[in-house]
């Protein structure tokens, strides 16, 4: 299903995949891999708050190829990577576990900063970058709030957000309730694979997903 880190995550005929990889906190973590006439194999990834970075593959993820893009969007969609990293020095992204569901990336690859606390994770930067682009790889709106395990994932990582100084104590507070759809790095790699040519919903990806968190866990 994934190729292994130890194999070439782009053919010839393939300029886009995502990468997975199982951190050592315990969670996974999803990049973009594409390759561009002027560049070699490279990953783009949202790391932590105001840390998005594009760098030569390093040989760590897991990763699954889009097959079923047409090669010269696949070109032309790297290209846009590539606009989106050359902006990251001057316009870094905030981490946050509520994402804004509007295209968040401007014309000129610039990231809109909406001053309304949402932000990206590893997962919504990926969604992010194809919405904006014009290609939504999921239909946001058919994710469920809630689900079992995101209650207490928000508490973690709002809790991860104050220690860092990243939200204060009043707006961690703010968010603590709140009713959340999240999007799993683990399910955004899986459309790497599924996506034909419209979003995918929830229950397409959830079969296809969970194989995939389990062989990178396993592996």
């Amino acid at each position: 299903m994934l190729k292994r880190p130890d194999e070439a995550p782009l053919t010839d005929d393939c300029s886009l995949a995502f990468g997975i990889f199982s951190t050592h906190h315990g969670q996974n973590h999803v990049a973009l891999i594409y390759k561009c006439e002027d560049s070699g194999t490279m990953l783009l990834h949202h790391a932590w708050h105001r840390d998005t970075r594009n760098h030569e593959w390093d040989g760590k993820y897991y990763s699954a190829q889009f097959k079923n893009l047409d090669i010269e969007l696949q070109e032309t969609l790297a290209d846009w990577a590539v606009d989106v990293a050359g902006r990251l020095t001057d316009n870094a992204i905030p981490y946050g576990v509520f994402y804004n569901l509007k295209a968040n990336f401007g014309s000129d690859g610039k990231y809109i900063d909406r001053g309304d606390a949402n932000g990206h994770t590893c997962a919504t930067f990926l969604l992010d970058i194809f919405c904006s682009y014009g290609l939504p790889l999921l239909d946001l709106w058919s994710w469920p709030q809630d689900r079992e395990g995101d209650r207490q994932w928000i508490q973690k990582m709002l809790g991860y957000m104050v220690d860092h100084n990243v939200l204060t104590p009043a707006e961690a507070g703010a968010q603590y309730f709140s009713k959340i759809r999240r999007f799993r790095p683990e399910e955004v790699a899986a459309a790497a694979t599924l996506y034909v040519d419209a979003p995918l919903n929830f229950e397409a990806v959830q079969e296809h997903s969970q194989a995939i968190a389990d062989q990178i866990r396993l592996l």
